[in-house]
């Protein structure tokens, strides 16, 4: 369908059928983001406040929350005070749902997470945050000069029926392609579909995207016959060869996104390079994943918009950083990092150091580069590590890496190699670059929510 008639008839309507009001909030979103960052923090203590507000008179587990601190909405007068609250972990989510919703609330929209952590959750919005996060969508579109009617394709890991899937692509433009056989035989019928739609923009997470870009410049020729404007990539770490990768097979620009399913879009790439969190639907935190600590901060998200299950100071189990400065773009949004991994996907050294993993990675993606196809570090013990790569063995390359790593980490730890085939993605359909089997004390694998401050 033509992408106007889509834009202004068909998508308002299923809008105003389905009961989303998401113009306002988009027309709001586009003046604030030219704000300066002391308007947007205004902005955001102004949000927060009424929150707080309304989660001490109409959730149950705020108010419990707030008389055992012995506290009230009203002593809480900047947004720096939000840290006297203790942070929301997925458990206590899952094991006090019914508690978190709003008394009197109806017509809740649920989300559920992937379980990409270990802990699958479901949560619900109400409809006015809903039409914040379609708007925030939207304008990310806008930044890349692609907007609502644009032919989009995802790769997606789940199928969706039959009859909705073809409403989607011939009302909407907007293909679901299942993408979960990555063999050649599954990549070329992925493939022959996406040339058939033509997308404007392409989204996936960067494992398949990379494998779908692979597959293409490995083929006759080398060059894809699909030419989106954008390359969306969502739901895993974007790590510099698999970018590199899909911008050399597909061309136009490849953005990095971050959100999650709790918080639908947390922060995205401008044209200018620069990670803007979408700092009017959501107040970040950089908190220290273990006290004393500040190199390694997991992000904490309060959503500012969600009256019907607030999500105050919540643990969502990512790594990254604040970035300073502004950017060249002329947005007033703050700037993030997404610094590597889960808050797992830390290295524990025998000595009771706790070190990024992102530096082992580096390390391996700088010296494997047109080398190696796939990777995954893996930490076996305190003192092991294995590198798990897809290809022959490479003695040279292998002597490379060692060095790296021992720099990094020190003397003492084992490295070691192994070669395979493939290695098997996660059942999210993701392929994480760093596998810790190390549990600690303040830090157990793949249980973001035992993380030290989070209120259980």
């Amino acid at each position: 369908m033509h992408p106007l008639l889509v834009r202004h008839v068909v998508k308002p309507l299923l809008n105003r059928q389905k009961g989303r009001q998401a113009a306002e909030p988009l027309r709001a979103l586009e003046r604030s983001q030219w704000f300066s960052p002391e308007r947007l923090a205004e902005l955001q203590w102004a949000k927060v406040s009424a929150l707080l507000r309304h989660a001490y008179a109409h959730v149950p587990f705020y108010r419990g929350l707030f008389r055992e601190l012995g506290a009230r909405p009203e002593d809480f007068r900047s947004l720096a005070d939000l840290r006297q609250l203790p942070l929301l972990s997925k458990q206590r989510v899952r094991d006090r749902a019914q508690e978190l919703i709003a008394e009197g609330t109806t017509g809740l929209l649920p989300r559920v997470t992937s379980g990409s952590t270990g802990i699958p959750l479901r949560s619900y919005i109400d409809r006015r945050c809903q039409d914040w996060w379609l708007a925030a969508e939207r304008r990310r579109r806008r930044w890349w000069g692609v907007d609502i009617g644009a032919r989009e394709a995802t790769l997606s890991a789940r199928p969706m029926h039959w009859k909705r899937a073809l409403a989607r692509r011939h009302l909407l433009n907007e293909a679901m392609v299942p993408c979960t056989d990555l063999s050649p035989d599954g990549l070329t019928r992925v493939y022959r579909t996406l040339v058939r739609f033509r997308p404007d923009s392409l989204r996936g997470t960067p494992t398949r995207l990379a494998h779908l870009a692979r597959f293409v410049l490995e083929g006759p020729g080398g060059r894809s016959l699909l030419q989106p404007k954008v390359a969306w990539c969502t739901a895993e770490v974007l790590y510099p060869d698999q970018q590199e990768t899909i911008l050399t097979a597909f061309g136009g620009a490849v953005v990095n996104e971050y959100g999650s399913a709790e918080n639908e879009l947390l922060a995205v790439e401008c044209p200018a390079g620069r990670m803007h969190i979408m700092a009017e639907n959501h107040y970040l935190e950089f908190h220290p994943l273990v006290a004393g600590n500040d190199s390694i901060t997991q992000i904490v998200v309060t959503d500012l918009n969600n009256y019907g299950m607030p999500f105050i100071r919540y643990a969502i189990g990512d790594l990254g950083k604040a970035v300073a400065g502004s950017c060249p773009c002329g947005r007033g949004l703050p700037l993030m990092e997404v610094t590597g991994g889960r808050t797992g996907d830390v290295v524990v050294l025998s000595d009771g150091r706790i070190l990024a993993s992102a530096p082992l990675c580096h390390a391996v993606e700088r010296l494997g580069l047109g080398r190696l196809k796939q990777y995954q570090v893996v930490q076996e013990t305190p003192g092991s590590f294995t590198v798990v790569m897809v290809g022959e063995p490479d003695p040279e390359l292998e002597a490379g890496i060692r060095a790296r790593f021992l720099r990094y980490l020190g003397s003492g730890p084992s490295v070691e190699f192994q070669s395979v085939a493939e290695i098997p993605m996660e059942a999210s359909g993701k392929l994480r670059r760093f596998v810790s089997r190390v549990s600690h004390p303040l830090i157990r694998h793949r249980a973001p929510e035992q993380a030290p401050g989070v209120y259980h």
